[in-house]
C-alpha cells in the first residue's frame, strides 16, 4: 500500500508496526498534505501523541515538534496545550542550571505564541502551568548568565521549525539552513530573538558558518522547497528519499536536502522516475 495514496492508513499502521522512524516521515506526509478533516486530525494528534512518548527526552526538537503539531490540529484544545507547555516547562526545569537570560527570553517568547489569540476561558483554564514559567522566570538565576548556552541553537531551531507560518504571516524572512558534519550540528543565517511585535520575535542576520568550528557549508532544503526548486510534487521528493534515490540528512528528526541535489537531480531525474 503507498503511503502516498493512504497516508492516514500508514500512520496506524507505522504505529502497529513499532517503526517510529517510518511513523515520522508518514506524519510529514500527512501533515504536509495540508488534509484537514476530522479523520486526518485525529490520525496527526494520535500519531505525534505515540512519537513524542516513544522519543521522551532523547530529542528536544523532534519532541517538541510532536506536542505543536498535534496541538495544531485543534488549537484551542485545553489538553493538547497543556501537553505542549508541560513538556516545554519540563525541559526549563532539567535545564535551568545552564540556561542564559538570552535562552529564558526566546522560551518566553514560545510560550507567548503558543498562548497567543487563544480565548480568556482556556487562559484561565492553563494559569496553573502558565504560572509556572512566571515563577521560574523570577526565581531563576539565568539572569546571571548573559551568553547564550549551549542548548540556544536548539531553541533557535524550535522556533524555525515551530512557527515558520506564523513568522512568515507577519512579514519575517525564514532563514537559511546549514549543518556541520563535524560538529554535528545544524545552523542558520540568522537567529531570532525576542520582539514586542505583534509577531513576538524579529529576525536579525548572522555570519552563514558553523558556530562551533567556524567552517562553511552548503546550504539546505526541506522537502517542500526542493519540490519548488524541482518543479516536482512533495510526494515525488519524499518516494526519491524512500527509495535511497536523494541524498539527505536527517537532523534530529527533521529531512533535509542540500542544494547540490538539485543539479544532480536535474541531471538524472528521467532515469530516476524510470
Amino acid at each position: 500500500m503507498s503511503i502516498y495514496e493512504f497516508p492516514i492508513e500508514s500512520v496506524y499502521e507505522s504505529i502497529q508496526r513499532g517503526d517510529m522512524v517510518a511513523l515520522s516521515d508518514n506524519l510529514d506526509q500527512l501533515y504536509d498534505s495540508g488534509k484537514r478533516s476530522a479523520e486526518a486530525k485525529a490520525a496527526v494528534v494520535f500519531g505525534y501523541k505515540v512519537l513524542g512518548e516513544s522519543i521522551g527526552d532523547g530529542d528536544l526538537i523532534l519532541t517538541f515538534l510532536s506536542y505543536d503539531r498535534a496541538r495544531q490540529m485543534f488549537w484551542n484544545d485545553r489538553q493538547l496545550l497543556e501537553n505542549e507547555l508541560n513538556f516545554l516547562h519540563k525541559f526549563t526545569e532539567e535545564f535551568g542550571h545552564i540556561l542564559s537570560d538570552p535562552d529564558w527570553n526566546l522560551i518566553k517568547s514560545i510560550v507567548r505564541l503558543i498562548t497567543s489569540n487563544l480565548p480568556k476561558s482556556i487562559l484561565v483554564e492553563l494559569e496553573e502551568i502558565l504560572s509556572k514559567f512566571k515563577e521560574a522566570s523570577i526565581a531563576g538565576d539565568f539572569k546571571e548568565r548573559n551568553e547564550p548556552s549551549e542548548l540556544f541553537f536548539d531553541i533557535q531551531t524550535i522556533i524555525r521549525v515551530q512557527f515558520s507560518r506564523v513568522l512568515d504571516r507577519n512579514g519575517e524572512y525564514p532563514t537559511s539552513e546549514f549543518y556541520c558534519s563535524e560538529c554535528e550540528i545544524n545552523y542558520a543565517d540568522g537567529i531570532w530573538e525576542p520582539s514586542n511585535s505583534s509577531s513576538f520575535l524579529q529576525f536579525a542576520t548572522r555570519q552563514k558558518c558553523c558556530p562551533e568550528c567556524g567552517s562553511t557549508h552548503g546550504k539546505l532544503l526541506s522537502v517542500k522547497s526542493f519540490a519548488e526548486e524541482l518543479d516536482c510534487s512533495q510526494h515525488t521528493v519524499r518516494a526519491w528519499i524512500r527509495d535511497h534515490k536523494l541524498n539527505v540528512h536527517r537532523i534530529r528528526g527533521l529531512v533535509r536536502i542540500p542544494t547540490s541535489e538539485i543539479d544532480r537531480m536535474t541531471i538524472v531525474m528521467p532515469a530516476v522516475n524510470e
